[in-house]
C-alpha cells in the first residue's frame, strides 16, 4: 500500500514544505483569534496566491488584533531571516524557535497572573496562556522536512 500519509509528502517537498510550515503555524494563529482562514489556505494550497499574500491576507483577516497580528508577524520575520542560512531544516529551526518564543510568552503571563488581582485582566490573560499552549502543541504538530 502506498504511503500518503502528510509525512510522506514532507519528504519530497524541500523548501515548499518549509514555507507552508510558518503559514501553517500563521493559520493556527488565525485559528485561535476565531478568524476563518480556510479559503486562505485553500487558495495558497492551489497556488492562486503566494506565501506573502497568505501572511498578508491573514494579518489583514486579524486586522486590529495587535496580539495575534504581532505573533503571525514574528513567525514571517523568522521565515524570512533564517531561510536562506537554514535551507534544508529550516521547518525544524522554525518549530524550535517559535515553540521557545511561546514559552517565554506563557511564562511573563503566568508571572503576570500570580501578582495581579482577580478581574478581567486575569481572565483574559488565562485564556491567552490557554490559546499560546494551544498554538505550541499545533506548532509541534506540523510536519518537518526532514526523513525520519
Amino acid at each position: 500500500m502506498e504511503d500518503t500519509s502528510q509525512n510522506q509528502k514532507d519528504k519530497e517537498c524541500g523548501d515548499s514544505c518549509t514555507i507552508n510550515a510558518g503559514v501553517g503555524v500563521a493559520l493556527q494563529i488565525c485559528k485561535l483569534a476565531g478568524i476563518n482562514s480556510e479559503d486562505i489556505k485553500d487558495d495558497l494550497f492551489n497556488e492562486k496566491i503566494t506565501v506573502q499574500q497568505a501572511f498578508d491576507n491573514i494579518k489583514e483577516r486579524l486586522g486590529e488584533d495587535k496580539f495575534h497580528v504581532g505573533l503571525v508577524e514574528e513567525v514571517e520575520q523568522i521565515m524570512e531571516s533564517h531561510l536562506e542560512e537554514n535551507h534544508e531544516c529550516v521547518s525544524v529551526f522554525v518549530k524550535t524557535q517559535m515553540e521557545k518564543q511561546i514559552d517565554e510568552w506563557i511564562k511573563d503571563r503566568e508571572d503576570a497572573v500570580e501578582t495581579a488581582p482577580p478581574g478581567k485582566f486575569v481572565e483574559g490573560t488565562t485564556q491567552l496562556i490557554e490559546n499560546l499552549k494551544a498554538s505550541k502543541n499545533a506548532i509541534d504538530k506540523l510536519p518537518t522536512c526532514e526523513a525520519e
